[in-house]
């Protein structure tokens, strides 16, 4: 098969997933209403040390991202399971790495969307500095939703599979985000520090190891998991 036709493809199965979230609203308006009201219970708390709020506002906007994320990335599997459609995507005549691939690209672009109002609100709310650089900010953010996205579809994969599937995405889930989280949360941080650009391009690589190693596990890890 010709890499025109996988792209096709690829492209097909991501359109599809993006025109049934735009008619059922399933995922998309549940992420943005919780990580609305994560970022305005969580400032508001720590508003009330004194000094403290921007120091904590990366670590607390990353905190309520990796909480959108377990809630909200197990249905974009199980939710095709259910009604019966997802041996059909797995029969479809594309290689198995290419479905993974579009599941990842489509849980990308709900949760970008989750970020671009989850940050801006961390932003007004704790008046941080982080704009200040905004081509460095969407590094960080672009990695942060590779590394988060592809984790999370591998594992909304396995959780899929058995009973009580969301409990066991959150116990197998929330291990492979403390790494990208801890490293998202301090390059974000280090952002309104013009001092520390050695110490935030070491976070950035340590962040950009991992979303690589998520989304090459994943890659190569999926098809046996389906098959299984």
């Amino acid at each position: 098969m010709s890499a025109t036709r996988i792209s096709a493809k690829f492209c097909w199965i991501v359109h599809k997933d993006l025109v049934r979230e735009f008619r059922s609203r399933q995922i998309a308006p549940r992420m943005l209403l919780l990580g609305a009201t994560l970022c305005l219970l969580l400032t508001q708390q720590a508003g009330r040390i004194p000094g403290q709020l921007q120091e904590m506002a990366a670590s607390l906007c990353w905190m309520t991202l990796g909480f959108v994320a377990v809630l909200t990335l197990g249905p974009s599997v199980s939710r095709e399971r259910d009604q019966g459609c997802w041996t059909a995507l797995l029969s479809y005549p594309v290689p198995t790495h290419v479905v993974f691939l579009s599941k990842v690209a489509f849980n990308s672009v709900v949760f970008g969307a989750a970020q671009l109002l989850i940050v801006p609100l961390f932003v007004l709310m704790c008046d941080s500095r982080w704009c200040n650089q905004p081509g460095a900010l969407a590094l960080v953010l672009a990695l942060g939703n590779i590394g988060i996205t592809s984790a999370g579809t591998l594992m909304s994969v396995v959780s899929a599979e058995v009973d009580q599937g969301e409990g066991l995405l959150a116990v197998l889930f929330f291990p492979l985000l403390v790494p990208v989280l801890l490293a998202a949360s301090e390059a974000t941080r280090l952002l309104g520090d013009h001092q520390a650009a050695a110490e935030w391009s070491r976070w950035v690589q340590l962040l950009a190891a991992f979303s690589v190693v998520y989304l090459t596990v994943g890659w190569m890890l999926f098809e046996h998991m389906v098959e299984d």
